[in-house]
């Protein structure tokens, strides 16, 4: 059924206003495809229900039309752009999804059987801080095969949700896959992974996000599967300036792999310059992590208090105060893969150019910490070409350091043990685990 107010060209149907869009909306009885012909501004949030399936595009293929929500600014009562209701498809190729300056509300939010597929367009400019994040929330089924997810955040109200994620959050049996297009310049992570949540990302970028914890990807109690040409690159953040994998302590922790030809490159944290794997993570397949920078532990990876396993793949040109490849507090074994031209060379620190291995106590909170030891188990793999001031391969700070094979070699010290060297320095501490905030 069409309403009389609907203009159908090219088999479509054209909307100019709220009250076309919600019509046409309405009274689609099978898969249909609405354009805007202009910028559409909501008096409230556009529901897809009764098991619609809904393509929303755009009459101009320079720039995308709008579609605006919450027109007034409600902050006890955000108004999301658009919501997809349990058994229900929203197809996104051409339109931008966004919110009026100031206004609260997620751009599209997506119930638990609900299906949302971005296949062009963007979803920008959205702030939530009720709950969180800003872009997409995601219970159900979001596919990300092109466009753009960006400038989107959290406006600082509720501390406990600050970790949310501002440009997907996916929790709750939610699955996020993401083939292409680009996640960039979102505040507090460009991707989080909550409870029971899932995000296989086998293409596309996720670039200049910032966050407490995660830049990128924040896998929060979810899991993370990095894949395919994905790419992660320039984010910036306290601890995991590309990846964050959230520790098992207090929670159901979260876990990440990484294979094929993933690159994770110049991103820069505190801790974990690359990667901080709090939890589970394994690297295989043709993966490199590259270029990343930390301030203080683990320029390419920190691991503390959880697991990391290398079977294959690249630790490379990554830069840190000490453990410029990798800052092992957990459990890391090398069974393959290679170490090479990572940097450690800092005054303050300069221990362990390609791997520190050491043991710290670690804050959970105020006056509640606990220690944390590392195991350095290598049977097999290759470290090389590493430079530190101690320990230019290696350097174990009363760790465990297991060594059945492998080849450590061509390294350089300017002080002590171009390969590996051990003893009891004064640690820099791992990262305090904000449980309160979260």
């Amino acid at each position: 059924m069409i309403n009389s107010e609907d203009t159908i060209l090219d088999g479509t149907i054209h909307v100019r206003s709220e009250k076309e869009l919600r019509n046409a909306v309405d009274n689609a009885l099978e898969p249909t495809i609405i354009t805007l012909d202009k910028d559409i501004k909501l008096a409230k949030s556009l529901v897809i229900s009764a098991n619609k399936n809904i393509t929303l595009t755009s009459n101009n293929n320079v720039n995308f039309f709008k579609l605006i929500g919450a027109s007034k600014h409600d902050p006890d009562n955000p108004q999301d752009t658009i919501i997809v209701n349990d058994g229900c498809i929203l197809r996104l190729d051409g339109i931008i999804v966004t919110h009026v300056s100031g206004a609260e509300g997620w751009g599209v939010f997506v119930e638990f059987d609900g299906v949302l597929i971005l296949l062009d367009g963007e979803i920008s400019g959205n702030t939530m801080g009720l709950f969180g994040g800003g872009g997409v929330a995601n219970f159900g089924t979001f596919e990300m095969v092109g466009g753009l997810i960006t400038n989107n955040e959290d406006s600082g109200v509720n501390l406990a949700t600050r970790y949310v994620g501002d440009g997907v959050y996916a929790a709750h049996g939610g699955s996020f896959v993401m083939s292409g297009g680009i996640i960039s310049n979102n505040k507090d992570s460009g991707v989080n992974i909550g409870y029971w949540g899932s995000f296989v990302m086998s293409g596309g970028v996720i670039a200049n996000n910032t966050a407490g914890c995660g830049g990128g990807v924040c896998a929060f109690g979810g899991h993370f599967e990095m894949c395919g040409d994905a790419l992660i690159v320039n984010n910036t953040a306290e601890n995991g300036g590309g990846v964050f994998v959230n520790h098992a302590l207090t929670s159901c922790g979260g876990s990440f792999s990484m294979s094929d030809n993933a690159v994770i490159v110049n991103n820069t944290a505190e801790n974990g310059g690359g990667v901080y794997g709090g939890n589970t993570f394994e690297m295989c397949g043709d993966a490199l992590i590259a270029n990343n920078t930390a301030n203080r532990n683990g320029g390419g990876i920190y691991v503390g208090p959880g697991s990391f396993e290398l079977s294959s793949g690249k630790i490379y040109g990554n830069t840190a105060l000490d453990g410029g490849g990798v800052c092992n507090n957990g459990n890391f074994t090398m069974s393959g893969g290679v170490i090479a031209d990572n940097t450690a060379i800092d005054d303050a620190g300069g221990h362990g150019g390609g791997v520190y291995n050491s043991n710290v106590f670690a804050e959970v909170k105020p006056d509640d910490t606990f220690f944390v030891s590392g195991l350095f188990s290598m049977s097999n793999g290759v470290i090389t070409n590493n430079t530190a001031i101690y320990g230019g391969g290696v350097y174990n700070n009363d760790g465990i350091f297991n060594r059945a094979s492998g080849v450590i070699t061509n390294n350089n010290a300017v002080s002590k043990g171009n390969d590996v060297a051990s003893g009891s320095v004064v640690d820099h501490g791992a990262p305090t685990f904000p449980f309160t905030r979260w």
